[in-house]
């Protein structure tokens, strides 16, 4: 009588139905990740595409006649602009 306590008449269906869906399950759980594990490796060993930000250190706030901006010297600017045609590859006339 040990363990015919909790047996009851619906759960040999559902212990069936368990058993029936958890292979798949674990089949596809198993596939999608081994899916998932190259791509992220690959995605994460090539190189950053991006150059790092530049440094602007004249870059200041102002207000020019009640409109809010920045300012930044002629150095910092080219720094920026050179950044940005590394970015995009466009001379962004």
């Amino acid at each position: 009588m040990r363990g015919q306590l909790f047996l009851r008449p619906s759960c040999s269906w559902a212990c069936a139905c368990w058993k029936r869906w958890t292979r798949p399950v674990l089949l596809s759980s198993a596939a999608v990740l081994l899916l998932t594990v190259p791509g992220c490796s690959f995605l994460s060993s090539t190189p950053d595409p991006l150059p790092g930000l530049p440094v602007l250190t004249s870059l200041q706030r102002m207000d020019r006649n009640g409109t809010p901006g920045v300012w930044m010297n002629s150095e910092d600017a080219g720094r920026l602009a050179q950044w940005m045609y590394d970015v995009t590859g466009e001379a962004g006339q």
